[in-house]
């Protein structure tokens, strides 16, 4: 305890700056991480821990720093903030404090019940809001939401047929953010399993789009292998050239992924063109 509160005094400049609003969320989370002399790589391993998840990598939270991104999640919030020594009534979390927010952040028993309908709701809600402000909180959303459907997929046999779809639309959500942050490795992963999900479950529609969005990180991976000057982009285009092969070949595609399919597909063969007449 007289740690935390020496801690809480030398950092009172700090946190003063941020009731006075001269600084961000973001720009104090950075100060008090480098006055601990954390990297962002063992904060984020840190924060994932605490929060009994995996790792945050070390761009995510210098992402949050930079642009203010930070989780509006309480219980994330109070994760960050026990993490920081931030005093709680700082961030008006004093009221959580009693119900233990990292107890409550352990994953769900799979074996109690189960709001499929909610999260129906919740996969549909993402997948139209990630690309705005709420960004993180979407992915940290998403993640977590993955992480219990895989827990309760084994127990629940009944209700498998309505549990892949929203798994792999969630995986696929995660593979977007991911996509839109540049971090194309993590983007293919997430992809991948939506894509598998999608074929072992025979949901051939919901199969060609997640090929179509494997497809588009494929490409956007390609091009910025070329600005970099990499010679692995042939390979990139070659890989999405074959997701959209796969995805046109499904039958009664709705026309408007079979439009976009088409024209990722141009986009990629123009990129593989030898000559004039591969362009044509």
């Amino acid at each position: 305890m007289a740690k935390t509160r020496d801690t809480n005094e030398g950092n009172k400049d700090l946190f003063d700056a941020f009731e006075q609003k001269r600084i961000t969320l973001g720009e104090l989370i950075r100060a008090c991480r480098e006055r601990k002399g954390w990297s962002a790589e063992q904060l984020g391993k840190l924060y994932g821990q605490a929060l009994r998840e995996k790792a945050v990598i070390a761009e995510t939270i210098e992402r949050m720093e930079t642009t203010n991104e930070v989780p509006t999640n309480p219980k994330r919030r109070y994760v960050l903030a026990k993490l920081l020594d931030i005093p709680l009534g700082l961030l008006s979390l004093e009221y959580l404090e009693q119900d233990n927010c990292l107890a409550l952040a352990a994953p769900r028993d799979p074996k109690k019940p189960f709001d499929l309908p909610e999260y129906e709701t919740a996969v549909q809600v993402l997948k139209e809001q990630h690309h705005f402000n709420q960004a993180q909180d979407a992915l940290d959303d998403a993640l977590l939401r993955i992480e219990h459907l895989h827990d309760a997929f084994p127990y629940r046999v009944k209700e498998r047929s309505k549990i892949a779809p929203i798994l792999a639309g969630f995986n696929a959500i995660v593979g977007r953010i991911f996509n839109d942050q540049q971090d194309f490795e993590s983007a293919i992963k997430y992809m991948t399993d939506a894509v598998i999900i999608a074929e072992a479950s025979k949901l051939p529609v919901l199969y060609a789009e997640t090929l179509e969005d494997r497809a588009a990180s494929y490409m956007n991976r390609a091009e910025i292998t070329t600005i970099q000057g990499g010679k692995q982009h042939v390979r990139y285009y070659s890989k999405a050239m074959k997701d959209i092969k796969d995805a046109l070949n499904v039958e009664k595609l709705p026309q408007p992924v079979r439009a976009i399919l088409l024209l990722g597909s141009g986009i990629t063969q123009v990129n593989l063109a030898k000559d004039e007449t591969d362009i044509d």
